[in-house]
């Protein structure tokens, strides 16, 4: 398939009794560490601190992790990938478990990192696993001479092995002394180890430093770059808008009424920190007068393969219940085993990002543990996994919420559905295991189904409802195509003069709301932030704009820019609250002003008494020496 397709490099091999396999993946531009080490040496710990937040699991429980686990941070001052892996374990020859799987994970991590940090415990010593694990790495890294281009591909960047391996021993507290396992290290063959305490930041600086100096510097200056762009991008927006909204203002009746200067304060600080806005960046906005047409919006285009490495990538979450088939669904999209499927409910711990392409588009998938309903009885790790896979949410840009077929539309799917949109994510719903409902009784469920989302999910008009089987791999692909419409529809923004245009049809057709006599008057609208589209109506009373009036309207622009799938979110202003808080603020200045001078003018008259009596006593004081 040309559509959808996974770059496979052979830039690593390995063996693990199981034969040599060539693993699907690709790499980008950024700077890529993985960390490494038998279990429990604390590379969840290190991951985390590298983060700068909690996103991997900790737990005095060897082999949490167990799928590979990536972040993107800028702990150095520009972003860099950390990869969390499987702990490293000696397996048998024909040893079939999950830990077999954990060594694949681990192993298919280092396929595209350009830098590896072999941890070790400086408290328990060098073991026969990190001996294992040494032996391995030398046995099967090889550095291509070039890499592979299947089926025409865009050529991938040839820097696909580890360059070089860091020893670092975790866990070396200081003043702590390791001179006893001081021999063992130099068995592993990577010299001098750095010595480091993930937990307490010990020796974290040392190790910064070093991972610096192996990032290019190329790669450094592309993102200084980029934060320039970031904030000219953010003066052409809201330049442009500003000239859409005097326009309007020369149209209407009484001009007055658009208050520009309100505008631009809304747009400052609903749009704070330009150069940290990833939102501003070129390629994540769409054009509304190319994607409203019904060609763009109806059909299942995709986007050309030639923007594999012009575009960012698209951060898409597998969310549900445990045991709905996250794992399966998201190995039936990348036609291999990426991460470990098993019958056993809550195989996966941890929330798994995985690169992939679809149709040119970068895609980073996520695949997070099941969340369980509330429950007193939970375990403190089981709390842990749970919040872990909520935060991830919080990082999306569409979240795919899977749901089981004969277990469908429960309480607890529909309060994960609903974090989602308060989230403001794009979603995308998915019935699974549809191959196990009774063929006769699947049109009346799916009629079912459907009313139930429209009746429970008002708030988000027309959300996409899929039915599948991934194991069976049956109708998978169109869940991507459909993925990739709701992210452009949650860029989208929309010119003042379209939204205003819109809303004078929309007045026309619909009576304002009154109270006592007083009567709702909205004088514009505009957008004011995408992902998801924001915008901000401006009105005289905010008290007359009643709620079902807001969920109407809401509806009615949902309907008419195409906005299905994703949440939008209208903010009312009171212009009228807002001259009158103008005009107290410039009272209250004056009565300052007032009060200054009035504190000054005293101030000048004490002192010029004071300086009176003193020239009085100087007179004094000579006549009476000229008398004597």
């Amino acid at each position: 398939m040309l559509g959808k397709f996974t770059l496979k490099v052979t830039a690593l091999s390995y063996k693990l009794g199981f034969g040599i396999k060539s693993v699907p993946t690709h790499k980008d531009s950024i700077f890529t560490v993985s960390l490494i080490g038998r279990p429990n040496v604390g590379k969840s710990t290190l991951f985390n601190r590298l983060a700068g937040t909690k996103l991997a699991l900790t737990d005095n429980t060897p082999g949490l992790t167990r799928d590979r686990k990536e972040v993107i941070t800028d702990i150095l001052g520009y972003p860099i990938r950390v990869v969390d892996t499987a702990g490293w374990e000696m397996t048998k020859v024909n040893e079939v478990d999950i830990r077999k799987k954990m060594k694949e994970q681990t192993a298919n991590a280092l396929i595209y990192s350009d830098l590896a940090l072999l941890l070790f415990d400086v408290r328990e010593g060098i073991t026969e696993n990190d001996l294992d694990l040494s032996r391995w790495l030398k046995k099967n890294i090889k550095i291509p001479k070039s890499m592979p281009n299947p089926e025409n591909q865009p050529v991938i960047p040839s820097n696909q092995t580890v360059k070089r391996i860091i020893l670092v021993g975790n866990k070396a507290e200081s003043g702590y002394d390791y001179s006893d396992v001081y021999n063992e290290v130099y068995q592993l063959g990577y010299g001098e180890p750095m010595l480091i305490s993930a937990e307490h930041g010990d020796g974290m600086h040392e190790l910064l430093k070093e991972i610096d100096k192996e990032v290019p510097t190329e790669q450094k200056k592309a993102f200084e770059d980029k934060k320039a762009k970031r904030v000219k991008r953010f003066e052409e927006i809201k330049a442009q808008l500003k000239r859409d909204l005097i326009k309007l203002r020369e149209t209407q009746e009484n001009p007055d009424d658009i208050d520009i200067e309100e505008w631009e304060k809304e747009f400052d600080k609903i749009n704070i920190n330009p150069e940290e806005n990833s939102d501003l960046d070129s390629d994540s906005e769409v054009d509304p007068l190319t994607t409203l047409t019904t060609e763009a919006v109806n059909t299942k285009t995709g986007i050309q393969t030639e923007n594999l490495y012009s575009r960012r990538p698209i951060q898409v979450s597998i969310v549900g219940k445990p045991n709905v088939g996250k794992s399966t669904f998201v190995n039936s999209f990348l036609q291999d085993d990426r991460v470990i499927a098993d019958d056993l409910a809550g195989t996966t711990r941890d929330a798994i990002s995985i690169q992939w392409v679809y149709k040119g588009r970068k895609i980073v998938l996520v695949d997070t543990a099941g969340i369980t309903r509330r429950s007193s009885s939970k375990s403190a790790l089981e709390k842990k996994i749970e919040q872990t896979s909520l935060a991830t949410i919080r990082y999306s840009h569409v979240v795919i919420c899977l749901i089981d077929a004969l277990e469908a539309f429960r309480v607890q799917d529909m309060n994960v559905i609903q974090h989602v949109i308060e989230e403001g994510r794009g979603v995308v719903l998915v019935v699974n295991k549809w191959d196990l409902v009774v063929p006769e009784w699947r049109a009346r469920a799916m009629k079912f189904m459907r009313k139930q989302v429209e009746k429970s999910l008002g708030s988000v008009k027309s959300v996409p409802l899929h039915f599948i089987s991934a194991l069976q791999k049956k109708k998978v692909d169109a869940i991507m195509d459909e993925v990739l419409q709701v992210y452009e529809k949650w860029n989208i923004r929309i010119s003042t003069g379209m939204l205003n245009d819109w809303l004078q049809r929309f007045l026309k057709v619909e009576n304002l709301p009154s109270d006592e006599g007083d009567k709702l008057k909205i004088k514009f609208i505009t957008q004011v932030k995408t992902r998801p589209p924001t915008f901000v109506i401006f009105v005289n009373s905010k008290r007359l704009f009643k709620t079902n009036y807001m969920k109407f309207m809401k509806t009615n622009l949902t309907t008419e820019f195409g906005l299905t799938g994703v949440p939008v979110r209208i903010l009312v202003r009171d212009t009228t609250h807002q001259k009158v808080k103008r005009r107290l603020e410039i009272r209250r200045n004056n009565r300052r002003m007032k009060k200054m001078l009035l504190r000054r003018n005293s101030q000048y008259s004490l002192a010029k008494e004071k300086l009176a009596k003193l020239k009085s006593m100087q007179r004094l004081d000579k006549n009476s020496k000229v008398n004597s």
